[in-house]
């Protein structure tokens, strides 16, 4: 591996270039099927926190009420209104149900509000009417309509359904559409499309030979040496960098295989990471940027925006900040649908890939 220091208060020798040791090099085969069996427990553990895996729409009035109390679910709501929005997707908004409101649930000019509740933007949950009789012969009726949470406030909760592309699907659609007139209920569910994203990266890995490994495979697992570092001029597009900062930019430039940019909190990591990818794009680099959270790579995107970089934010609106919607996957797909429509010609940008 190769690995870069960009702090000023730590001084370590110059990046030195990783020679493989092939008695330690991991096993591919092996890493993943580790991998899966703690992918496994995590999503086992997760859905039985949740106390959802075998919670219906048919559950008693004392369990939602518990199941809100502890932060899972928000019972007594009704459907108020519907609207199209968060790249073509169906919200809904859910306010408290004015027919079972008490006195101490409601504002001062008599509107109902919410009780306390763990429901927050971004949660996957589902909505069920509270009206399903136990002894249904369609179990399908059971499901309800699932969604993810985009706004919560004291008089209602806004929930978008369906998927990514010029609306919801029909099914989904016809779902909302049932919801109004009832009496409804909402679950928190255990969300599992990073655990299905990293199963079947996993599976993939485990199931490859030695002539389906990449290159970069091979660096990172320590099964071949990374490619010598070039080296080459840079003009730095920030004034403001410090020493620390360009020799890692240099660094990482100069690396064809992998680089590892590190440094306390504080040291300007994210400032220099702003600088690597302008200088990129300035080469006409494609690049995709990844990041522990929502919030660290909206961070990403704030700052990209205001030096006029084409970025592209892929993920669920309802999980990004304000501030960074306008670069979007789907707004801008939803705004390319529309200036195609208009104009009968379609625009080819090319960008960065935010994940």
């Amino acid at each position: 591996m190769i690995s870069s220091d960009i702090s000023e208060q730590l001084h370590y020798p110059r990046p030195l270039q990783a020679q493989p040791n092939t008695k330690m090099a991991t096993s591919i085969p092996l890493f993943a099927k580790a991998q899966l069996d703690l992918l496994l427990l995590e999503h086992e553990a997760e859905v039985s926190t949740s106390k959802l895996a075998s919670t219906t729409a048919s559950v008693s009035p004392a369990t939602r009420r518990t199941l809100q109390s502890t932060g899972h679910a928000l019972t007594g709501l009704v459907l108020s209104q519907v609207r199209t929005g968060l790249g073509g997707r169906v919200v809904g908004e859910f306010a408290p149900d004015p027919a079972i409101a008490s006195d101490e649930t409601r504002a001062a000019d008599g509107t109902p509000r919410l009780g306390s509740h763990g429901i927050r933007v971004g949660d996957v949950v589902r909505v069920n009417d509270t009206g399903k009789k136990k002894d249904t012969k369609d179990k399908s009726e059971d499901k309800g309509a699932e969604g993810v949470v985009t706004r919560t406030g004291d008089r209602a909760v806004w929930i978008a359904f369906g998927k990514q592309g010029s609306g919801a699907k029909k099914e989904d659609d016809e779902a909302v559409e049932e919801l109004w007139g009832k009496k409804l209920w909402a679950i928190k569910l255990a969300n599992d499309v990073t655990y299905r994203r990293m199963r079947q990266t996993m599976e993939k890995m485990e199931k490859m030979g030695e002539g389906d490994y990449s290159h970069f495979m091979r660096v990172a697992f320590g099964h071949t040496t990374p490619l010598p570092r070039s080296s080459e001029d840079v003009e730095f597009i920030d004034p403001s960098l410090n020493d620390s900062q360009k020799d890692a930019i240099r660094f990482a430039l100069g690396a064809q295989d992998i680089a590892l940019i590190h440094g306390p909190p504080g040291t300007g990591k994210t400032h220099t990471l702003i600088e690597l990818i302008l200088q990129l794009v300035q080469r006409k680099k494609r690049i995709l940027v990844c990041g522990p959270s929502n919030v660290s790579v909206d961070n990403i995107v704030e700052r990209l925006a205001k030096t006029k970089t084409p970025v592209v934010r892929i993920g669920h609106p309802a999980r990004l900040l304000p501030s960074v919607l306008d670069h979007s996957l789907e707004v801008l797909t939803q705004t390319s649908d529309a200036a195609f429509a208009k104009h009968g010609r379609g625009v080819n940008a090319e960008g960065s890939m935010m994940s």
